[in-house]
């Protein structure tokens, strides 16, 4: 062989060596025992503290609430010591802010770092908005399968009564946690005011809001019994109907 290189040269040797078998055995037994004792787990279980902040700011727009709520929050969380990411998401009336932590950090020691952060820098915070609601967030809390209901004929509020049941089945399975629905109309009822007639009246709209919170309630008042019998005397009736709230 002539005008062999440095390569060729290797690899010539190990083709004509005996070390070459004794190289691919050590390998293969290395390669079995890293098999043998090294740890595997299905679904690691791993730590990464995480939360939600919410924080509602009635009567804001969105550009307000990221102006008043969610910069001032995510700066003062940046503050704490192990936060790897802080994102907010704003909407009308709303602030949500997702932090979360270095893994392996304890994640009982950063909650509470966190709840003591926010509640210490309570007067950040417009007067009219909300005391912050912290949810802590847990990486087993990531959805293994999403069900869509989608119609051309139904609208959100049937659907949404059509997930309501739905979730009523899927609860029952087992080995499921956390189900829950997103999205979907709730069903409401909506006042509106006449200005002249609350003045005529002289009523404000808290008083109405008020009284229909009053009626919207079934309380017992009593029992008496009858012929052997006990009954039972209950007053009031839950709203169902807008004819019944108008």
């Amino acid at each position: 062989m002539k005008n062999v290189n440095l390569a060729g040269k290797i690899a010539g040797y190990f083709i004509d060596s005996q070390l070459t078998v004794l190289t691919m055995a050590f390998a293969l037994l290395a390669g079995v025992v890293a098999l043998l004792v090294t740890p595997r787990e299905e679904n690691p279980q791993i730590v990464v503290p995480a939360a939600n902040v919410f924080v509602k700011y009635p009567g804001a727009n969105a550009l307000e609430v990221e102006e008043h709520i969610s910069k001032p929050l995510e700066a003062l969380l940046w503050e704490l010591p192990g936060v790897e990411e802080v994102h907010s998401v704003s909407a009308d009336s709303l602030s949500i802010v997702f932090v979360r932590f270095y893994v392996g950090e304890s994640k009982e020691d950063s909650l509470i770092r966190l709840y003591d952060k926010i509640m210490s820098n309570l007067d950040i915070k417009p007067e009219t908005a909300s005391q912050p609601i912290i949810k802590p967030v847990d990486v087993d809390d990531v959805p293994i399968v999403a069900v869509t209901l989608s119609s051309k004929t139904k609208d959100e509020g049937e659907l949404k009564a059509i997930a309501d049941d739905v979730l009523d089945y899927l609860r029952r399975i087992p080995g499921t946690a956390n189900p829950h629905i997103k999205g979907g109309a709730k069903r409401q009822v909506n006042v509106t005011f006449d200005p002249e007639k609350l003045a005529q009246y002289g009523l404000s709209s808290a008083q109405i809001a008020n009284a229909i919170q009053m009626s919207n309630s079934n309380l017992p008042v009593g029992d008496f019994a009858q012929s052997g019998l006990l009954n039972y005397v209950e007053t009031g009736d839950f709203l169902r109907t807008a004819e019944d709230v108008a």
